[in-house]
Formats: structure tokens, sequence, C-alpha cells
């Protein structure tokens, strides 16, 4: 065990054995949500979705640049295998600090007058916890799907484990190079808020602990204010990745999201995903705090849960300030986390697993020290440390395995392989295609005559906006509507005196006047969720069902159409190898189709041939009604 005594070495050990591990499961295209849309922002530098993520952009383009024989969304899927098994290898380092830390504790403990020091783990207990406890962290179910695909929170992962280690490290090293440290994690810490907002989460425990030192009382002298204020200093230079989002954003990029150059308040707005705080308290609690329950047994294991109660028992005897430290990371998570009403929550719950596999590596030491101390055979703690490594990547590999998911890509192409050439589509399917189709087209050239229009965006100011310049010569006959729509929008994304009503007409009156110009220029779909949303803008119009979508005819013109129902059973397939809600509602919209077009086959076409074709397919979708 001697070359695991070395941190550095451990470090390099299982970051490497992760990231191979992740390579053959990582994604091979784009996947779900906002994976298509991240990497056409971080291939073509543009301006991402609120809250922007500057620094995921910045460092994704850098990546993106590389000579790598990848596709860019392939390149970016490998890209955060990388930034977890990063993440992996800071997190034993963590780990290093807070054993080290507690043996200064029980140094401390031992010289003080009338305590009692805690026997010490043993250097092998240490070692294995280390590796063990890392490896358990890289191989959770959560942990681990983050390391499949494009997202930010790969990154964020880094974030967060960086900031714990390098604040760890300063309480951990003499006062006299204290704040060079602290300015080096301060620093980070600002880097960190220009990826992702749940930075802030690190603030109540890192708050702490900056005024309680381990082995000190709390101090809040003149001194430790005046540390704290010059710490601005690094912190601001840090955020100033933030000036990203307005000097690109003022240079117009393809893919600019909010324009945030137009103002502060539209930068402020974009920047505090404002538009998501209506998500925060809204009876989110109890459904999230059993989706975490639920989680737990899937990122500790069973056998992780009772070294994790262990842990925290031995926490508390051995550095109290350590555990609040600790507890303090998981409670400000998941205070923000069981409030917050999304579908995707789970990796908003990382920083509390974080926590949790902190106490579990203490659970970990102790135990293994305890066996030691009855038994001089070291094999025993070896093979628990391999059983819990082992065990993780057993029960997760076929659960996270994403090497052979393609069903975005084929759902994304089987929507718009068929479309007549210059077609404009309206649809809200960002979760299935909308993101997807967006990089394929503006990354991979694929259908570049296609005009998507996200109906769900058009509630933005800037997105008329974006339209317009892109496509003027779809909008040119619409000038007075969408301005009519942009100043009563105007009112409500700035607080003043919007009235709904006029809100809601000016919004259908535009979306209908979208199809009106037009209908004689271009080839116009919509998709079914369009459809049952918005059906005023279909006054005067019909529906006719083609594959995925639906053709929009004007009612009293006479149109047959020649589009054959698409193979689905590939995608069929693929699909069934994988759980979650959004394979299922894609397997639902697809459902959805068929029977649609089953319907307007046998009553309004009466295309007995057709009808057969399209049953033929139902019935291998399993599908009785």
């Amino acid at each position: 065990m001697h070359i695991l005594s070395s941190t550095l070495v451990r470090v390099f050990i299982v970051s490497i054995v992760s990231f191979i591990v992740y390579l053959t499961t990582t994604a091979p295209d784009v996947g779900f949500t906002d994976s298509g849309e991240l990497a056409a922002v971080c291939t073509t530098l543009g301006v991402a979705h609120p809250t922007g993520y500057p620094l995921y952009t910045i460092i994704g383009h850098a990546w993106t640049l590389l000579p790598l024989p990848f596709s860019p969304i392939y390149a970016l899927n490998v890209f955060a295998g990388l930034c977890v098994s990063v993440s992996v290898g800071i997190f034993s380092w963590c780990l290093s600090l807070i054993f080290g830390l507690i043996h200064q504790n029980r140094i401390h403990q031992k010289r003080g007058k009338n305590t009692v020091a805690p026997l010490s783990f043993s250097p092998l207990a240490e070692h294995l916890a280390t590796v063990g406890i890392s490896a358990m962290y890289a191989f959770s179910e959560i942990i681990w799907h983050q390391a499949t695909s494009n997202e930010v929170y790969s990154l964020q992962l880094v974030v967060l484990t960086l900031s714990i280690a390098l604040f760890l490290r300063a309480m951990s090293i003499d006062k006299q190079y204290r704040m060079p440290a602290l300015m080096i994690w301060v620093a980070v810490i600002g880097l960190g808020f220009g990826n992702h907002g749940t930075t802030i989460l690190l603030a109540p425990a890192m708050i702490y602990m900056f005024f309680k030192r381990p082995q000190e009382k709390f101090d809040f002298s003149i001194g430790r204010w005046k540390e704290l204020f010059i710490l601005i200093i690094p912190f601001s230079i840090g955020l100033s990745v933030w000036l990203y989002l307005p000097l690109r954003s003022a240079a117009l990029p393809d893919f600019n999201w909010g324009e945030v150059h137009r103002g502060f308040d539209k930068f402020w707005y974009h920047a505090s995903g404002k538009q998501f705080q209506i998500w925060m308290f809204n009876d989110s609690f109890s459904k999230n705090f059993k989706e975490f329950i639920s989680l737990l047994p899937g990122q500790l294991g069973y056998i992780g849960i009772a070294f994790c109660i262990i842990g925290i028992l031995q926490f508390i005897k051995r550095n109290l300030t350590l555990y609040i430290f600790t507890t303090l990371l998981f409670l400000g998570c998941t205070f923000y986390a069981f409030n917050y009403g999304i579908h995707d929550i789970e990796p908003y719950f990382s920083l509390a697993f974080i926590a949790s596999f902190i106490f579990t590596a203490v659970g970990v030491a102790y135990s293994i020290s305890y066996i030691q101390s009855k038994s001089q055979n070291s094999a025993i703690p070896i093979l628990i440390t391999l059983f819990i490594v082992f065990i993780n990547i057993g029960l997760h590999y076929t659960k996270v395995d994403k090497s052979a998911d393609t069903v975005v890509r084929d759902y994304t192409q089987i929507m718009v392989e068929k479309l007549p050439k210059n077609t404009i589509i309206f649809s809200s399917q960002w979760d299935y295609w909308c993101s997807a189709f967006w990089y394929k087209q503006a990354c991979e050239n694929l259908r570049p005559d296609i005009i998507l229009i996200e109906k769900e965006l058009l509630r933005r100011t800037w997105y008329p906006r974006y339209l317009q310049r892109r496509y003027p010569h779809v909008f040119v006959s619409l000038e007075r509507e969408m301005k009519e729509f942009e100043a009563e929008l105007e009112l409500f994304e700035s607080g003043g005196n919007y009235s709904d009503i006029r809100l809601q007409a000016a919004w259908e009156k535009m979306l209908h006047r979208m199809i009106t110009s037009n209908y004689d220029k271009y080839p116009l779909y919509i998709t079914h969720d369009v459809l049952q949303s918005e059906q005023a803008m279909m006054r005067g119009y019909r529906p006719v069902p083609e594959g995925l979508s639906y053709k929009i005819v004007k009612d009293g013109d006479i149109y047959t159409s020649t589009v054959s129902i698409p193979d689905y059973m590939s995608l069929s397939l693929n699909l069934r190898n994988y759980e979650g809600h959004l394979y299922e509602g894609m397997q639902q919209m697809i459902t959805t189709s068929l029977q649609t077009s089953a319907y307007y086959a046998e009553k309004i076409e009466m295309n007995q041939d057709k009808l057969r074709k399209i049953q033929e397919q139902l019935r291998k979708f399993s599908i009785q009604d």
C-alpha cells in the first residue's frame, strides 16, 4: 500500500481509472434537453440559456478546438467524462485533507488539558478509505450519469470539489501562507459562479469555517474582517468571466439567447435566472425529498449508508468543526434542491452526496482501523475496499451506459428528414428535438433550409428579434404584430403594469399572422404539443398528420399527403433499453403520432393500405387501443 500513501499518486490513479471507465459509457451523439443547445453554443461561441454559463462555454469552446477525430458533440461528451474524472481526483484530495485535519485535531486534543484524544486512524485505513470512497463517488449513479453526456453539471462537479479542497487546504496550513491560499480559493469560487449558480450553496459551510477554523475559537476580530475584505479582489477577478455574455452578445453570434447586450436589466434577468424563480418554493419539497431518499441507495449503497452513519458519529467525536462544516454543505444543498420544482432535479443533489461521501469515508476509515486492532490480517480491509469499488461499478454500469443511446439523434432525423424544402415548423419540444436540431443544423449541416420556430421561446423579448434578424424574409409582413406583442411582453419581463388580456391577445394575433402571411410562401408544419396548446393560431386552417408533425392546410384547400409513414422500429427498440420520463415521453409522442395518422387514414383519407401499415407499427409498439 506504499504507493497509495502519496496524495498525488492517489489523485492520478483514481482520475485515470474513472476516466477510462467513463469512456466506455459515453453517449455517441446528442442527448435530451440542453445537450444540443450547449454543444452548439460551445462550438460557435454563442450565449446559452439562463444563466448563460460563460465558464462552461469558454472552456467547452477551447476543447472543441483541439484536433480530436470526433464530432463536436461527441468531443463535448468526452469532455464531460474528463471533468467528472478530474472531480474524482480532487475529491480524493479532499478526503486526504479531511483526514489531515482530523489528525491535527487529535494532536491538539492530546496536548490540551482534561481532554482525551480519540484513537487515530491507521495509515492503511486512511489510504483505503480515500481510494475506496473516491471510487464510490466516481461510480455512484448520479455522478456517473453526469460523465456520459454534454452538460454544465460535469464542470460544476469540478467547481464544487476544487472549492472544497482549496478551502480545506487553506484551513490546514500555517497562518503566514494562508492568505495566498485563500485568494486562490475565492478566485475559483468567483469563476464557479460563471458556470452554475449552485456554487452559492457552498457559502453557509465556508462562512462558518472562515470564522471558526479547526482548533480555534470563533474569531470576529477586525483582522478577520480585513481578510474577508481583501478577498473581494480575487473574487471579483473570478467573477469577471461574466463579461463574456454582454461582449459576445453584442457581436450577434448565431446563438444569442437573451441578447443581454441590450441593457443591464436584460443581463441581470438572464444571469440571475429570474425566469426560473417561479419554480422555487412551489410545493415541491415532499416530492424532491422522496426523490432524494430513493436515490441514496444508488449513490452510497446500503452498506455505504451504514458506514455514513458510523462516520457521522466519529466526525462529531473527532472534529466538531469539520462535522458542522460538512453538515452545512449537506443542508445548504438539500434546502435548495428540495424546494426547486424541476423534473431533472437529480444533479442538484450533487453537493449533498459529496458531503455524504465524506461522512462515509470517515466511517470506513474507522471500521478498517477497528478491524486492524482486532486482527493483524490486512487482507480483510483491502477486500472490503475492493468490494465497495466493484459493487458500485457492477450495480450501475448498465443503468448509466449511454454508449449506444442515439434516440434523440434518431428522433430528430425522423422529425425533419421528410419535411419539404424550406419548411417552417412550429414546435416546443425542446427536450426531445428542438435543442438537438439547433446543434445538428448549425454544426452538422442537417437540413439548413428548415426554419424552426420554438414556440415557447417566442414568449421572451429577445427571440422574436432574433428571428426577425435571422429570417427577415419570413417576418417582413409581421412587423406591426410583433411590435405590439413585444411592447406587452416588455412590460411583463420588467415587472411593469402589464395586462394578461392584452398580452394573450397580442400573442394569439402574432402567431396567427405568422401562418397567414407565410402560407402561400413556404410549407408550414406544426407539432402535436403546439397544436394542443395554441388552437387559436389555427383558425381557418386544419392539421394533416405527416410523420411526427402536421402539415398546416387552409380550410377549403384540397390536400392529399404523399409522405410515407416513417419507420420507427429501430428507434423504438433503442428506447426500450433506457428508463426515465423523457424516454417514456418520446415513446408516447411516437405512439400518439401513429394513432393520429391511423385515424386520419381511416376516417379522412379512407386509405386502407396506409391504415394497415400504421396498425402494423402500432402492434409492434404493443399498443392495444
